[in-house]
């Protein structure tokens, strides 16, 4: 410490000091007698076992009088009203105390050997200043493992006109009814010791341990993103001597300074609006606001601690008199400049300096002999003496050891975030399918989906060794209460269906309900601003198993709409005689029905395939329709009309009477695929290796060129999986897979014969089936496992296009 902050240290001690002065102090005059009349206090001794104790050789002081033991075993001492604390005590001729006792403490006027040993325990600094009240403490000395141990030492001491503290093994049985008192006492290894952990409600309420398992103070502070101050800065309780409200550490504390109250309430981050929270911890080794705080109340402690060692009792009445202020400014300052120098120079003192200074408050306490009266000086001298010795080894004062290392010799600084919106308080996040986001089954079939939430959290095991270190461990705790926003097309059945759905008590998000006959879907979006891994958006599909059946356009003079088996392709049966057709045909599955663009003409042809009726509709002589092309998802009809130009166009599908025109598009080949999920019909684009996406909703379109050397041909997308899918020529054909964002080539699925007329896609067992060009037979490719089977249905059939149906 510089000499400017030695300045300003004794002058903040000084106004502290005359601040607690009482306003009529004792003159000079009044030092040599005592300021009370003396109170009676007559014992008779009646020390059970000791036999050869030179009482007549002994004088008794208390801080009124001086006396001796009469030949009947009685001493007539008075007590110090002023301060019932202090103990009388009688010393040797060469001013060793040989007992004392605790007049409060007697329960009776016969002074007993339990008596004497309860004043050497309770003398030991380490209890002593703790200001246990002696009905608490008592019990506890007399029921210790050590007591046997104590009564025995003590009664051979007193036989043997010898003070028990010059018994080195009495010192140490004390020490061990300390770490009794302390249930184990502090690890002195490099060990984990505990953890420590703070907790967080999703209302916002942030809970703070009980007590910070360090000996140095620590504190927190919470701020906004924005640099706005939420709470704090302010003191944690922090671990360190059990004390009483009496306590001298705690009177020390509250006369010599200004006090700091530790606090451990919850305090609460929502008021203060949405964002990012963050929450500092520190023991003070910083330099911010914080740190300045913690690290003033570091010196308060320790300083409040040495002081309470040295001079553990009488300090109070000193404080009332107002007549020792030098003496305690001098003591405060030796306490507070050994830390703050130790601090600044990041070096913790060892266990020889700690003891050296408290050699140097021994040297300075007996100053006190200056601005009290004599007899109080008498006494006083011979209980600093007294209390000096007991102070012999560092484990003696292993409080301000431990302090020191928690504060010079440990630098603990870390923060937390937290993040606050939609009302709610959390971490960063994850989320998890526990149960498949492509869920199959009957129209109707009950279906349940599960997803977990998981939160980040962090505790800290506690390390302590030369130093103390706050070690995090992370941990993905399950998270309730996380918000999403549902939201669901087709007509599957959601239970309990709303806008807005959270996880549960154990962190799970869970829907049920029933498959409809339709394709739909689930979207979830997590409802909050920072949502870490959790996907934008988490969609989980519901695809019906419906009977699938297979049709073929039959050619047998007249045209027919043929049913074949899936399996061998073989006719089943005609369901309906039809005109001819072409382009491209679809399937209203709400319906049942099939729908084709009427040949050499600008009308559609429907089939039911429930009742075999076959419905034409003429749309006049001015329409110009290519094509058949059906959302499932949204019961919606377009076709491609050309007028001087090429459009998409909305029809009626119930009698394909125009509704609008949706987008102005190139010309396309007539081997078209929809996509549900995006509302986008996708195309070949006609003399080119290109695509050409239109979005149905908003009419946007966006074309694609894959480049000079893809030749591609049709455009096939599969709902269930997202995947698309074209037919390549490079020599050979191929099935090839392509991106459904760009159409760049992802992988050839399998090499396959020519194909013509309509392609088909069978959802349920990933098949692409198609009609062998120049050749009645068919072909299925399976795009998950690259099997190609080929099926000849005889000479005598004469097919044309693969119509795919779900019922």
């Amino acid at each position: 410490m510089n000499r400017f902050q030695v300045s300003v240290l004794f002058f903040f001690i000084f106004v502290v000091m005359v601040g607690c002065q009482d306003n009529n102090p004792v003159s000079s005059e009044d030092n040599d007698s005592p300021d009370i009349s003396s109170p009676d206090g007559v014992v008779t001794f009646n020390l059970q076992g000791v036999t050869q104790l030179d009482l007549e050789s002994l004088t008794a002081f208390s801080t009124v009088d001086s006396a001796f033991v009469d030949t009947d075993g009685n001493l007539d001492i008075p007590a110090d009203e002023d301060a019932p604390e202090l103990p009388i005590i009688l010393t040797n001729d060469q001013d060793d105390i040989i007992l004392g006792y605790f007049p409060a403490a007697l329960s009776n006027d016969d002074l007993m050997i339990e008596d004497i040993v309860y004043f050497f325990v309770k003398t030991y600094p380490e209890i002593s200043v703790r200001g246990l009240d002696d009905s608490d403490l008592k019990p506890m000395v007399q029921e210790s493992s050590q007591y046997t141990s104590f009564v025995e030492m003590v009664t051979d001491a007193l036989n043997q006109n010898i003070s028990v503290i010059d018994i080195p093994e009495f010192n140490d049985a004390v020490r061990e009814f300390v770490v009794e008192m302390d249930q184990g006492g502090p690890i002195l290894g490099d060990e984990i010791i505990t953890e420590f952990k703070v907790t967080y409600e999703r209302n916002g309420i942030i809970n703070f341990p009980a007590e910070a398992p360090i000996f140095s103070s620590f504190g927190v502070h919470i701020s906004h993103q924005s640099g706005a101050d939420v709470f704090g800065p302010k003191l944690l309780r922090s671990k360190g001597l059990v004390l009483s409200p009496s306590s001298i550490i705690n009177y020390i504390m509250n006369e010599l300074f200004t006090p700091s109250e530790p606090t451990t309430e919850s305090t609460r981050i929502d008021d203060d609006g949405d964002g990012v929270y963050t929450i500092t911890f520190s023991n003070g080794s910083g330099e911010t606001t914080l740190d300045e705080l913690v690290r003033e109340q570091n010196y308060r402690n320790f300083a409040a601690t040495a002081l309470g060692y040295v001079v553990t009792y009488g300090i109070e009445k000193a404080i009332k008199k107002g007549t020792c202020d030098d003496v305690l400014i001098d003591l405060t300052t030796i306490a507070t400049a050994f830390v703050s120098d130790a601090y600044f120079k990041k070096q913790v003192p060892g266990n020889e300096e700690v003891m050296g200074l408290i050699q140097n408050l021994f040297a300075a306490s007996y100053e006190f002999g200056a601005c009290i009266n004599k007899t109080e000086e008498k006494f006083f001298n011979k209980w600093f003496k007294f209390l000096e010795k007991r102070l012999s080894i560092a484990e003696d004062v292993s409080e301000l050891i431990f302090q020191l290392r928690d504060f010079v010799g440990s630098d603990i600084r870390f923060s937390e975030t937290r993040f606050f919106d939609n009302n709610i308080s959390y971490d960063s996040l994850r989320y998890t399918s526990l149960t498949d986001l492509n869920i199959n089954g009957a129209p109707g079939t009950e279906f349940s989906y599960e997803g977990l939430v998981r939160e980040k959290e962090v505790a800290y095991d506690v390390t302590r060794g030369l130093s103390s270190q706050f070690i995090p461990k992370y941990n993905w705790k399950t998270a309730s209460d996380i918000p999403f926003g549902l939201d669901v097309t087709g007509d599957a059945e959601i239970d309990g269906l709303t806008s807005r759905l959270s996880s549960d008590e154990i962190g799970v998000l869970n829907l049920t309900g029933k498959i409809g006959s339709m394709f739909s879907e689930i979207r979830l979006n997590p409802l909050v601003t920072n949502r870490g891994s959790i996907p934008q958006e988490i969609i989980v599909q519901l695809n019906p198993l419906l009977k699938t059946r297979i049709f073929s356009l039959e050619y047998d003079g007249t045209t027919y709409l043929t049913e074949l088996n899936l399996d061998d392709f073989t006719a089943k049966g005609r369901v309906a005689e039809i005109s001819s057709v072409g382009g491209n045909t679809a399937f209203n599955e709400q319906a049942n029905e099939i729908i084709a663009k009427r040949d050499n003409s600008s009308g559609f042809i429907t089939i039911n395939l429930s009742t075999g009726e076959v419905q034409s509709f003429d749309s006049g002589d001015n329409a110009n329709y290519n094509s058949a092309i059906f959302s499932n998802s949204t019961g919606r009809f377009f076709t491609i009309e050309y007028d001087g130009s090429n459009y998409l166009t909305e029809l009626d599908p119930s009698d394909f009477s125009k509704i609008k025109r949706i987008a102005a598009i190139e010309s396309i080949g007539e081997k078209v695929a929809i996509n549900e999920q995006t509302n986008e019909i996708i195309a070949k684009r006609d003399n080119n290796y290109g695509f050409i996406k239109i979005n149905f909703e908003t009419g946007e379109v966006q074309t694609f060129d894959p480049g000079d050397n893809a030749n591609y041909s049709s455009a096939i997308f599969s709902n269930a999986t997202g995947r698309f899918f074209t037919i390549e020529y490079d020599g050979s054909s191929y099935l090839t897979e392509l991106d459904p964002n760009d159409f760049s080539k992802i992988k050839r699925i399998a090499t396959i014969e020519e194909i013509g007329g309509n392609i088909a896609i069978d959802e349920q067992t990933n098949e692409i089936i198609a009609k062998r060009e120049n050749n009645y037979g068919f072909i299925k490719i399976n795009f998950e496992t690259g099997e190609v089977q080929t099926f000849d249905p005889g000479d005598n059939a004469n097919y044309d296009s693969v119509i795919l149906t779900r019922e």
